[in-house]
């Protein structure tokens, strides 16, 4: 890996999620988790768009992820069926609020404007074989000129920030802990927060080692995901036994910070759901909450800034101040 690492002109790292309906909360987990650049939605070429395919269009789009769609089994399809498939995801493109513009790559000069013109509304579409190769070099090498989202250059002059995904014991004072750093730059021998813990408190500890594609590193820049060993104090140590050890969505973060923990917190919500226009929920209301790792169910307290739902009282069951409204495809802020 050292040796891939110092050669390589460009490394690409590819997340794959669940692409059937069943697997849709891990597809939800895989996209907030690890905040991709890009997205890319597979299609077979046999079966053609499904509504599996219109929600996770819709779900990437909403998560603001350039995205690009590629078709395989073209060695299957004739030219007939060519032809259905590129008009059927034409129409998919351009309907309801979506306004993407389709472009079917067939050249290299396609590949070279698709890689430059992602950020406004051109969605590529590849049509590729893995068993006759067709469409795989122009998907190689538009992996190879796009470039990274602009936002991580953007947060790497801030306060570092790392989320954590997942935990190992290493040593008895050391603890590995794997994730992506959000924003600014770790180095080793850093001192850093880790926190909160279920009263919203943080414990110093310091950052021993970083490793980022299996390769030691000296440090480590927004937008890259990389595993830190950390070196924490005995007082550290029991206070994570007595938390239960870390937990998914826990943060190492800059002491120049301050954080704080907060127990409620507003988010802009948008329903996919094409059966109903509105849907009336009560106030004991609890979806489940897919932001970065966290994955957790949270109660709604109010909607679009209006007054906190109640709990509804055995004299006045019809109390409208128990209730509220989701519209689809209209985006409300909530207070869970």
């Amino acid at each position: 890996w050292e040796n891939l690492v110092r050669t390589s002109s460009k490394i690409v790292t590819l997340v794959d999620v669940g692409g059937d309906e069943k697997y849709i909360n891990t597809m939800f987990t895989g996209l907030c988790a690890h905040t991709p650049d890009y997205v890319f939605i597979s299609i077979s070429g046999e079966v053609g768009v499904t509504e599996t395919t219109r929600q996770h269009l819709k779900l990437a789009l909403t998560l603001g992820a350039p995205v690009v769609l590629v078709v395989t089994k073209l060695d299957k399809m004739d030219e007939d069926q060519i032809f259905d498939l590129s008009f059927e995801i034409k129409s998919l493109l351009r309907e309801g609020a979506l306004s993407k513009h389709p472009i079917t790559i067939k050249s290299n000069e396609d590949v070279v404007l698709c890689s430059r013109n992602l950020d406004e509304n051109i969605i590529p579409v590849f049509f590729v074989s893995n068993v006759t190769l067709q469409g795989v070099d122009a998907l190689t090498n538009f992996l190879n000129l796009i470039p990274v989202s602009q936002s991580w250059a953007g947060n790497q002059g801030n306060f570092p920030e790392f989320l954590i995904d997942e935990s190992f014991p290493n040593h008895e004072e050391d603890m590995i802990v794997t994730g992506m750093v959000i924003q600014g730059s770790l180095r080793k021998y850093q001192p850093m927060l880790l926190g909160p813990d279920n009263d919203g408190g943080y414990r110093l500890v310091e950052i021993r080692d970083i490793h980022c594609k299996r390769v030691d590193v000296r440090s480590a820049v927004a937008g890259q995901s990389c595993s830190i060993a950390i070196t924490m104090g005995q007082s550290t140590i029991k206070w994570l036994n007595s938390i239960h050890g870390i937990r998914k969505g826990m943060v190492l973060v800059d002491p120049k910070l301050k954080p704080r923990a907060y127990w409620e917190f507003d988010a802009e919500v948008i329903s996919f759901r094409k059966e109903v226009e509105e849907e009336f929920c009560s106030w004991n209301h609890q979806p489940i909450i897919h932001t970065q790792t966290i994955r957790q169910a949270a109660r709604i307290i109010s909607v679009n800034h209006g007054a906190r739902l109640e709990q509804p009282s055995s004299s006045d069951p019809n109390n409208n101040n128990n209730k509220f409204c989701i519209s689809a495809n209209k985006k409300q802020i909530i207070r869970f």
